[in-house]
């Protein structure tokens, strides 16, 4: 039952990435937010899903020949990661629908007038080169006149 639902969420998010990417339409912060919880919960089904494989298979499947383990191993790993994390996407998505900020850059387009670039001048080459708070290297190098 985990697996069916987890991939009748995962099919209505793909979906509708599929939808805005052959439309060129931007996600609004909700949908963003939206499709970042349904991933996050697809991750926490997956997760209880193979728990109970885990179990059921009993302490033999610890040994590392026993392929149960390595799914185990790679699902606990894969939702502790930022981008699907159960907790925090809900969490997201919650503040998202109350009105709050979101609290991070990925429910929000991004851009050059997005106050998460900067400009700075390069003490090398005199350009101005616009850079994300969220990378330290240089996305663009905008000449100056």
């Amino acid at each position: 039952m985990k697996i069916s639902c987890a991939e009748l969420l995962t099919a209505d998010f793909v979906a509708l990435i599929e939808s805005r990417a052959e439309s060129g339409e931007a996600h609004p912060p909700e949908e963003r937010a939206r499709i970042r919880a349904q991933s996050g919960y697809v991750a926490r089904l997956c997760k209880e899903a193979v728990d109970l494989f885990g179990s059921a298979a009993g302490a033999s499947s610890l040994h590392r020949d026993v392929p149960i383990q390595r799914a185990v191993r790679d699902l606990h790993a894969l939702s502790l990661h930022a981008f699907v994390n159960p907790a925090t996407n809900l969490e997201i998505y919650g503040r998202v629908l109350s009105g709050v900020d979101p609290g991070t850059p990925f429910c929000e387009p991004l851009g050059r007038g997005h106050p998460l670039f900067r400009k700075r001048r390069s003490r090398v080459s005199g350009q101005v080169l616009i850079t994300s708070s969220l990378v330290s290297q240089p996305r663009w190098a905008v000449p100056t006149p």
